[in-house]
């Protein structure tokens, strides 16, 4: 009985050790974009020392922030080094938390972005951004209020409130990114979106929209950057390695599960995760975007109408426009019904917004009309809009738009 279990054991090192070799080989020579980074751990290479830097690194260019409502925003007076296989760019963020140029106060010529990580400028250096973009093609001031992170029109509207009043201004643009939105904007779909985990405000419902309530944990794995990065502040210095000393202090309670996942099987994980969940995404009927109710819009609508409210006492407008998923122009392309339908989603915008001095714009039907290449328009690496994609954005904006 005891040699049986002996070879069985003998048998499943063997296995693991050609698994691990497998995996470390297919890892090293195929280089795939493993996964978030805030899921992979990064204290790979060991020494017997934790090592140490003076330069402030931020751990993420987003992170939780409970002093602002919105909870998600940058760190300040800070450089993020943003690096993925097709792309490698520095995010300075200032004194308070904005990226890029911040126009003078009291310059009523300005106009004001709000967004996600697209408007912020997900792998693209600071000129190449969309309000960095505009700046030129408008010849005005900018500001770049954009935030990556678990963000919808419920923080929008937050964020506007906040930023608004400090900077004078006559446009605002908005960004939609309705993937996103109408997953996250409703508490309904709290628990199966991201397991219930990122920590943001929702609308407590429809009748009580103005309530605020807050879902999700601070300390998940969206937001140990510090946890997962092996960054320790000491005194003005940063953890950018981990010795074995900082492995054991910080993960001795759940150490068989850490050392796991140092091995190129867990990296091996999930590279296959992320790859059939590409897969049932391309295998799905209906694009994400399009699984919206009359609740999701009453939801928005209730976001977005403080901010035409409030532009309006400005003397301001404000432009929105929707950035569709890659899958929804792939599958919108193939499948006449399912551009029919977005079609609807984006009547039902225009009537959420409500005409008058504010416009609905329609990126994904100049995109139809050019008959772009989606490769044209997002990353190899990241479903964001590239260099090129970006820039497309911003002349469609100019050409439709002029603010001055």
């Amino acid at each position: 009985m005891k040699s049986a279990i002996r070879l069985i054991l003998i048998n499943l090192l063997i296995l693991a050790i050609f698994m691990e070799l497998g995996s470390m080989a297919y890892i090293h020579i195929a280089k795939p974009d493993i996964g978030y980074k805030s899921t992979l751990p990064t204290y790979i290479d060991f020494s017997w020392k934790d090592s140490f830097v003076t330069k402030h690194d931020p751990l993420s260019p987003h992170f939780i922030d409970t002093t602002y409502p919105w909870s998600t925003w940058h760190p300040r007076n800070a450089v993020y080094r943003h690096k993925m296989s097709c792309f490698d760019v520095l995010m300075h963020f200032n004194d308070e938390g904005i990226r890029g140029k911040v126009p003078p106060r009291d310059d009523s010529s300005s106009v004001l972005f709000l967004g996600d990580s697209i408007t912020e400028g997900f792998g693209l250096p600071e000129d190449s951004t969309l309000s960095g973009l505009m700046a030129g093609y408008w010849g005005v001031p900018t500001l770049n209020l954009g935030v990556s992170g678990h963000i919808g029109t419920t923080q929008h509207s937050m964020i506007y409130e906040h930023f608004g009043p400090k900077f004078q201004h006559k446009n605002v643009v908005v960004q939609l990114y309705l993937l996103n939105d109408f997953l996250e904007n409703d508490v309904r779909k709290y628990e199966s979106a991201f397991q219930g985990t990122r920590y943001r405000p929702y609308r407590a419902d429809t009748s009580t929209p103005e309530q605020i309530v807050y879902k999700g944990s601070l300390a998940d794995n969206q937001y140990s950057w510090a946890k997962y990065f092996g960054f320790r502040a000491k005194g003005n210095r940063k953890l950018v390695k981990y010795g074995l000393p900082g492995f054991f202090r910080e993960y001795g309670d759940n150490i068989f599960q850490k050392l796991f996942s140092l091995t190129y099987i867990y990296r091996m994980m999930f590279v296959m995760k992320n790859r059939m969940a590409s897969g049932k995404a391309k295998s799905e009927q209906v694009p994400p975007e399009l699984k919206y109710d009359a609740y999701d819009l009453r939801l928005m609508e209730y976001d977005l109408k403080p901010i035409m409210a409030t532009v309006e006492r400005f003397g301001a407008s404000v432009t929105f426009f929707n950035i569709p998923s890659d899958a929804m122009f792939r599958q919108a392309g193939q499948d006449p019904a399912i551009h029919s339908r977005y079609l609807e989603l984006e009547r039902h915008l225009d009537s959420v917004i409500g005409g008058g001095r504010h416009r609905y714009l329609s990126f994904y039907q100049q995109v139809r009309a050019e008959k772009l290449p989606i490769d044209s328009l997002f990353f190899s690496c990241d479903p964001h809009l590239h260099g090129r994609g970006m820039n497309r954005l911003a002349r469609f904006l100019r050409d439709a738009r002029d603010p001055r």
